[in-house]
């Protein structure tokens, strides 16, 4: 029926600004843990790939239905 992309500022606001701010907040309480320093370095290197590269990948969404028979 239809597709969209979800626009970059859509990531930021909806997803990515309050995970840096998650990621922020679980350094300074759980900072001291190697094995979650490991997992927010990766979420940080997630968001600054999407940040430099997100003018060429994206997310696209397809709206369908199910034909009738």
């Amino acid at each position: 029926i239809g597709r969209f992309t979800l626009p970059e500022e859509s990531w930021w606001k909806g997803y990515y600004d309050p995970l840096q701010e998650r990621v922020r907040l679980m350094r300074e309480t759980h900072g001291g843990d190697p094995e979650m320093r490991g997992m927010l370095d990766a979420e940080e290197m997630e968001m600054a790939s999407f940040r430099k590269y997100c003018r060429f990948y994206g997310y696209v969404f397809y709206v369908m239905r199910k034909p009738w028979n």
